[in-house]
């Protein structure tokens, strides 16, 4: 019998989809359980009161926190590996960090609108408002609509920087994935997934990254 694997998620996650493409990447068959903010208290009943996805529970281990995770995985299965060459996981946890506290604020206020249309409810829209958006930006839907051109310029330079970066080369490495282009490129599934933004065409080094990487899945 083979060793059972189940990653406790939300589906629209960037910190979900990354392990998603890590399991993928690995070859690794998994189960998933799906989550919404109201019901994670199921899920603080197998972590010791851990409210946050994703969650990796294989047998009995349960693992939390996507960067240990994906160090969890490279010791189950170290090929493919997630760090090619010289990488490191702290140099791919530095670069998935910068793109989580960088470049997700400001996608967060470009894309409001397009967020907001996507949540299902009313209320799911005034709970996420109240409890997240302007407590985090300190800045109301409305103000982040009214700037969205300068939003839009700030994500144009993020893509600006990783297109250079990729320049010559397939992936941010080299010729192998590593888990640092997992983590930028769930940002842009994100994105995709919940507001049907994709990045501008003559981005073509992004273009052909994100190709192969989407090739692993959803």
């Amino acid at each position: 019998m083979g060793d059972k694997v189940i990653l406790h998620q939300f589906p629209q996650s960037h910190y979900c989809i990354r392990i998603r493409w890590a399991l993928n990447f690995k070859g690794i068959p998994f189960e998933v359980q799906n989550y919404e903010r109201v019901t994670l208290d199921s899920l603080a009943k197998i972590t010791s009161g851990y409210r946050m996805v994703p969650v990796l529970q294989w047998n009995s281990d349960i693992v939390t926190d996507s960067p240990k995770i994906a160090r969890f995985l490279e010791g189950k299965k170290s090929s493919p590996t997630f760090y090619p060459g010289t990488t490191s996981p702290a140099v791919c946890d530095m670069i998935n960090a910068w793109c989580d506290t960088k470049v997700a604020p400001v996608a967060a206020k470009f894309l409001i609108k397009e967020y907001l249309a996507f949540l299902k409810s009313d209320e799911d829209r005034a709970l996420y408002i109240r409890d997240y958006f302007q407590p985090t930006h300190r800045i109301t839907p409305e103000q982040a609509m009214a700037s969205k051109a300068t939003y839009e310029k700030e994500i144009n330079g993020f893509w600006e920087l990783l297109e250079e970066a990729l320049v010559g080369k397939q992936f941010l490495f080299g010729d192998q994935i590593s888990y640092s282009d997992l983590g930028v490129a769930s940002r842009l599934q994100l994105m995709e997934m919940i507001a049907n933004y994709y990045v501008p065409k003559n981005f073509k080094q992004i273009g052909n990254w994100y190709a192969k990487i989407r090739e692993l899945g959803g």
